[in-house]
């Protein structure tokens, strides 16, 4: 953890708080992206992809959906029935 209490690196080391021009080069950065359109594009063809890849697998993650809830009302009826 940081001494703000956040680590958001998620391997556990400790770090100092950014710079002030850290910051400054993150936000200049951060609107570059919006500005240019990247951000948009990327989310864009990335939405594309995940949506290809449910379609093509969307068979499967039906039947897999569908064990899962029986499961899911499996423990329900014997947490009900522990009541």
């Amino acid at each position: 953890m940081t001494e703000s209490g956040l680590d958001l690196s998620g391997d556990g080391v400790a770090r100092s708080a950014p710079t002030p021009r850290e910051i400054e080069l993150a936000i200049a950065d951060a609107e570059c992206r919006d500005s240019s359109g990247y951000s948009q594009k990327r989310y864009d063809l990335e939405w594309e992809a995940e949506s290809k890849l449910l379609d093509a697998n969307r068979a499967h993650l039906e039947e897999e959906r569908a064990k899962n809830q029986a499961k899911i009302d499996e423990a329900t009826a014997v947490l009900a029935e522990e009541r």
